[in-house]
């Protein structure tokens, strides 16, 4: 928490933001089971009560993480419709972000996508798609869901650092 907080004075809270909400909401899991005073006290002494637990107990520190960062994605889509509504898509809008970073991008493709405006509109639509969707990963019960939740998150994630230059390392 104290290395999270202190990025953002250096990067910005954009960038971290994601990491200080999932370590906030990561504050009730197990963590003493594993390593902690307790854990070492119950293998030193093995006749110590031990209460038995499920792999659901743990499910949690698994899930959150998930789920937060599928609401800041669904987040972004939703901010990105309320300022310019379905305008943000049908104007190519990513074109002028990819323009606007293009000093920091390691590839000039972000230039060239505006040079296609069709193309620019389809990934304006299937950004904001994506954002919208990766939440649904969260709660998905089939890890294939939440496998390709995963991949177009690191997708999206990819596309930004490529196109923009912009890595959010705590993402």
């Amino acid at each position: 928490m104290a290395w999270a907080t202190l990025m953002t004075t250096r990067l910005g809270y954009h960038m971290v933001s994601a990491l200080l909400v999932a370590l906030l909401c990561l504050i009730p899991s197990r963590w003493g089971d594993a390593w902690s005073v307790d854990a070492w006290w119950r293998r030193r002494h093995p006749g110590a009560p031990v209460k038995a637990r499920s792999p659901q107990e743990y499910g949690y520190t698994l899930w959150m993480p998930g789920v937060v960062v599928g609401v800041v994605f669904a987040a972004a889509a939703v901010a990105k419709l309320r300022e310019s509504g379905i305008a943000w898509i049908l104007n190519g809008t990513v074109k002028y972000h990819f323009l606007s970073d293009a000093a920091s991008a390691p590839l000039d493709w972000g230039l060239r996508v505006g040079l296609y405006p069709k193309l620019a509109i389809a990934l304006s639509f299937f950004a904001i798609l994506t954002e919208s969707l990766i939440v649904f990963g969260a709660f998905a019960r089939r890890y294939v869901y939440r496998a390709a939740a995963g991949i177009a998150g690191v997708a999206l994630l990819g596309g930004f650092a490529l196109f923009q230059g912009l890595f959010w390392p705590a993402w």
